[in-house]
């Protein structure tokens, strides 16, 4: 076979295979977004890509403007741009690496990153650059987003008082840095973003933190108070995960709690000085307590003593007035003898009132235990005051229920009380009827419980006056002329 026969049959075969890899060429740059271009800086030609023709939008039917005609690709400040960067490139022939915004020819603006190699001939002088394009708009676009969304979360951390917020990645390098915090402390923020945990903060710091730091990257929350430079601190590490639930960075929030701390132990000191207060009062009232109580009962036993003391003589007087009656007087004197000896009995009747008190108080009055009829002894009583209720016009009213008999008591102290509350009654009451009621309230197999009642159509008691009616040495009206 001849050489001119071999040539018909390859060539088809070697421009098919180069039609392939133009194909191959094309698919490549579509995917990564990728074109490339030249210039031929003798005959002022630029050639373009597939890829490069959809950046910016032309139609290649259109043909690829000179370099003069670039102008209307990118924006002004752009365009001032490249052409500077081009005179360097041919004047040094180094490679260039530059961001330009293309302007298509609707007005939307594409961001692409251009690479350019100058080419020399035999002679060594720049004849051509060639180079690619890569359509950088959605990084732009994300990197705008995330400058925008960084700028928003500085401001909002920034604005946050007596905190502080760092943002950092896998490898503890911080993305953000905000708060006032971290400026009280003495630390610069723009010193910490960029940086790793080791380089922007001291040992300490980091030999703390950066455990946390892991275990937040791993999912975990750590919580906890820290003490720091004379500050108190709130301290958060968490993790900070994206939509889709993975981890992509972590998270320290450190809040100053100082003056709530302060206040806490200011508040505990004075709750312990107020404790330590309250007991030494409370010591120093129970010994007045133990000291007036102690007086008391002293003076408890004196009145029984001096009560004692006094009786003697008061008896024996009253017995000189009985003899010497006797012993034969004129009616004046009896008269005499009269009135002291009822002076004498007032007096020891008193005297007897004030024993009872003593001995209540001092804890000495003794009950009897002899044998009780509560009717007979309420019959007595009503017959030592008929006079006096008479006397004001006044109806006594026995309604003695009947009470069981053979029962055991102190009946000297019962008909005393029953006395007291009629004397009382008749003493109040100007007109209607006094009755003396009793009633067996409870009966149980060895004893009973009997109410005794006093009901008068008298003066009564104020409500006001009920509560204080029962403590000690206390009437209702306690003025002198009472």
């Amino acid at each position: 076979m001849s050489k001119k026969d071999l040539d018909s049959v390859e060539l088809p075969h070697v421009e098919e295979r180069l039609r392939r890899i133009q194909i191959m060429m094309e698919r490549t740059e579509k995917i990564a977004q990728t074109g490339s271009w030249e210039w031929d800086a003798i005959n002022d030609i630029v050639t373009w890509s597939k890829e490069t023709y959809r950046f910016f939008g032309r139609d290649p039917a259109l043909g690829v403007p000179n370099l003069e005609g670039q102008k209307e690709l990118y924006t002004p400040e752009d365009t001032q741009r490249l052409f500077e960067t081009v005179a360097k490139a041919m004047a040094d022939g180094q490679p260039y690496d530059i961001e330009l915004c293309g302007v298509r020819p609707n007005g939307e603006k594409r961001y692409c990153h251009i690479l350019g190699f100058p080419e020399r001939d035999e002679t060594g002088r720049i004849v051509r650059l060639a180079g690619s394009l890569q359509d950088i708009t959605d990084r732009k676009k994300t990197q705008e987003d995330l400058r925008r969304s960084q700028h928003q979360y500085r401001l909002l951390i920034d604005s946050l008082p007596g905190a502080a917020v760092l943002l950092f990645d896998h490898e503890f390098r911080f993305q953000v840095a905000g708060g006032e915090e971290i400026s009280n402390n003495g630390f610069d923020k723009s010193q910490i973003e960029g940086r790793t945990l080791a380089e922007a903060f001291p040992e300490d710091v980091v030999k703390l933190f950066a455990p946390l730091y892991a275990k937040a990257l791993a999912g975990g929350v750590t919580e906890f108070e820290h003490h720091y430079k004379n500050f108190y601190y709130d301290q958060r590490v968490v993790p900070v995960r994206d939509e889709q639930g993975h981890i992509v960075a972590g998270m320290h929030l450190s809040n100053n709690i100082t003056d709530r701390k302060l206040a806490e132990q200011a508040l505990s000191e004075a709750n312990e000085s107020l404790e330590r207060r309250v007991a030494e009062r409370t010591h120093e009232l129970v010994e007045a307590r133990n000291q007036a109580e102690a007086a008391n009962i002293a003076k408890s036993a004196f009145l029984a003593n001096m009560s004692h003391e006094i009786r003697t003589p008061l008896n024996a007087i009253n017995g000189m007035c009985f003899l010497a009656r006797r012993s034969g007087v004129t009616p004046q004197q009896a008269q005499y003898l009269d009135q002291a000896n009822a002076a004498c009995a007032h007096l020891l009747a008193i005297i007897s009132d004030i024993l009872d008190l003593s001995r209540i108080e001092s804890g000495k009055l003794a009950f009897d235990e002899v044998e009780v009829d509560v009717g007979k002894l309420a019959a007595e009583v009503m017959v030592m005051l008929v006079d006096s209720a008479q006397t004001k016009r006044l109806q006594l009213v026995n309604d003695i229920q009947f009470i069981p008999h053979r029962l055991t008591g102190d009946a000297t102290r019962i008909k005393q009380a029953m006395l007291n509350y009629l004397s009382n009654a008749i003493k109040f009451s100007d007109k209607g009827c006094i009755t003396l009621r009793s009633r067996v309230v409870e009966d149980w197999r060895d004893h009973v419980l009997v109410r005794f009642e006093v009901q008068d159509q008298g003066i009564g008691i104020p409500a006001e006056a009920l509560v204080r009616l029962f403590t000690p040495f206390e009437q209702a009206d306690n003025s002198m002329t009472r």
